[in-house]
């Protein structure tokens, strides 16, 4: 008859420059063929300068900073949440013009995939400079994915930038 449930107990995958763990994911989770339950969590973990080492992009200098991103995707009949974090901590350096000093970003996101349509509920976080916040982000949405071009609206608000948001990040091109 076949395999009917599924289950992940420990899953971990590392990347290794000169001996030093550059980036490590780690992953359990649970599904059942029958009924489509399922329950996946993960989590990757990167620092930026050891995978920076590995492939190095011309122009960019960035000599800390880790990533951290941890997510729950949990299913139950044709239906897909979707939770959790990403964060950005320690990021010293430059890429182009731009400087860094210990700059980070926090982001919550919680999101559903039911059928064809897409709704992100909430994403919200921080960015900072140091231990000076220079600003929040905050979005919300749905989008029809059926489509050959999906349609729909995501809004991202950004709440009280400043100088320490690095708002030279952000650039608009009205061409």
């Amino acid at each position: 008859m076949g395999l009917k449930q599924f289950k992940l107990e420990d899953y971990r995958f590392e990347i290794l420059q000169q001996g030093q763990a550059a980036l490590i994911a780690t992953a359990s989770g649970t599904f059942d063929r029958v009924t489509q339950d399922a329950d996946l969590q993960m989590v990757v973990q990167a620092t930026v300068a050891q995978l920076l080492a590995i492939a190095p992009p011309p122009g960019v200098d960035l000599t800390s900073g880790t990533v951290e991103f941890r997510t729950r995707v949990a299913g139950k009949n044709d239906q897909q949440t979707i939770t959790g974090q990403l964060a950005l901590t320690e990021l010293t350096g430059g890429f182009g013009g731009t400087r860094l000093n210990r700059f980070g970003v926090a982001l919550d996101f919680d999101a559903v995939v039911a059928g064809n349509m897409f709704e992100l509920r909430k994403a919200s976080g921080a960015i900072r400079e140091s231990e000076r916040v220079g600003g929040r982000i905050e979005a919300d949405g749905k989008l029809d994915l059926a489509p050959a071009t999906p349609t729909g609206q995501i809004v991202v608000k950004l709440v009280d930038f400043n100088q320490d948001g690095k708002a030279d990040l952000i650039t608009v091109d009205n061409n």
